[in-house]
């Protein structure tokens, strides 16, 4: 019997049978015992951050924390087509799957230096064409020996899905890959379970090209947007449109605003530091802090032609506040100077009337004093307050256009009788409400 399934599960060949959980000797279905187990992941705390982290998540933080590697990164995330000269055997989205001709072997230390050795020159090759994200998995047999025979398994073991830069180290990552492979299938065979390592199936790579999430390319935008007054559209054929806007918003330009001939001679008044073009989102803060300057990033929904925050901007800037348009096509970011936040959000409205809006929330007031009391406690992260009324106050429900249609309502009604009470002192109550019927 041959099964096929993922490096999270332990192994049977019939999901309804009955197991015994190894800690504690609680008896339920096969194919509950992984959910069941992570109950007893008791926390633990990271030797390098001192972070708690959950028992069967804390191997891979710590890998990945002692390099010093943005685990937020480590996932399927900001991908394109990898196009490469290599020839690989299957194709998953945006990844491709290069296969590693390793000879099995029954020691695991053996066994996972052959595949870092065949694996290594394939992922160098790859960091030399473009920036990739890589994975190494295994497919790795395993048997049980029962009654009728041997009851084989096969188990798929991934490796951490790395982003790798052209310049970082190949070797590191192998080697993380290696220490992280070689805990799970340890992790994994020591839970109780009675199968045993039969050799290696396959071996494979996972590649696709890395694209952070970043702005920087020349397209047409949208119609909504061309139309709308409120937005300067910089074509940037040298990936600095950050730059421009940020140039455009500080020293504007009454002709021509959209060529970016107009703010060559001023590239210099912005402070890039590090930073390279085209400027990625989570680098803004850095742009931020050099240059003392407030920057939020609104991305703009091509499907429903909405607006959703990105980035909010540093409450610390000395008050100049810079609003960009964030517009990405098939992997391709753009962005735009948004010139008046509150036109261009006249979009939301029916007949497009003016209105305040926060920057946080994108919640519009009708007048300007209303949103600087909203934006004390909006800054604040506070979503919501109570407000009492003041003294003498009546308080109406004048809004009825807001109530909802329910499809039946029901009510409950009770009627009472007033039953007198015995008392000693006139100061107590000499009778009590007593409840006789109720009706539905």
């Amino acid at each position: 019997m041959k099964r096929l399934s993922n490096s999270t599960g332990v192994g049977s060949s019939n999901k309804n049978s009955r197991v015994e959980c190894p800690k504690c000797q609680k008896s339920m279905r096969s194919d509950n015992l992984n959910r069941h187990l992570k109950s007893h992941n008791p926390s633990k705390r990271c030797k390098y951050c001192d972070k708690l982290f959950r028992e069967d998540q804390l191997a891979k933080h710590e890998i990945l924390c002692k390099d010093g590697i943005d685990e937020t990164k480590c996932n399927r995330g900001e991908c394109a087509i990898l196009e490469t000269d290599l020839e690989y055997s299957s194709v998953s989205g945006t990844f491709k799957t290069f296969r590693l001709n390793v000879e099995s072997d029954p020691d695991y230390d053996k066994l996972m230096a052959k595949v870092i050795l065949v694996a290594k020159p394939i992922i160098t090759h790859l960091v030399t064409q473009c920036p990739i994200k890589a994975q190494i998995w295994l497919e790795l047999d395993f048997f049980e020996k029962t009654t009728f025979g041997k009851d084989r398994t096969i188990r798929i073991f991934r490796s951490i899905m790395e982003p790798i830069l052209e310049g970082t180290k190949v070797e590191s990552f192998l080697e993380r890959s290696k220490v992280y492979l070689k805990s799970q299938i340890e992790w994994w065979q020591g839970r109780g379970s009675a199968l045993q390592f039969n050799g290696l199936g396959k071996a494979f790579v996972d590649a696709s090209r890395y694209k952070p999430l970043c702005g920087g390319c020349q397209f047409e935008a949208p119609k909504i947007v061309k139309d709308m007054k409120s937005v300067l559209n910089i074509k940037a054929p040298d990936d600095k449109c950050f730059l421009y806007c940020l140039l455009a918003r500080l020293y504007p330009v009454k002709q021509n605003a959209h060529r970016p001939s107009k703010y060559k001679a001023k590239e210099a008044k912005i402070q890039m530091g590090d930073v390279t073009f085209p400027v990625k989102i989570a680098d803004i803060s850095k742009i931020e802090e050099l240059n003392n300057i407030s920057i939020s990033v609104f991305e703009w929904s091509k499907d429903d032609n909405y607006v959703i925050p990105l980035h909010h901007g540093s409450i610390s800037g000395n008050g100049l506040q810079i609003n960009l348009l964030y517009i990405r096509e098939n992997f391709i970011g753009h962005y735009l100077l948004i010139k008046d936040f509150n036109a261009f959000m006249r979009h939301r409205t029916k007949h497009h009337h003016s209105m305040h809006y926060c920057l946080r929330c994108l919640h519009g007031f009708t007048r300007e004093q209303h949103l600087l009391e909203h934006s004390l406690l909006c800054d604040q992260g506070v979503n919501q307050i109570t407000k009492m009324p003041h003294a003498g106050e009546v308080i109406e429900f004048k809004a009825l256009h807001k109530k909802d249609k329910k499809l039946f309502v029901i009510y409950f009604d009770f009627e009472c009788l007033t039953v007198p009470v015995d008392v000693e002192s006139k100061s107590q109550n000499i009778s009590t409400m007593s409840p006789v019927v109720f009706a539905l």
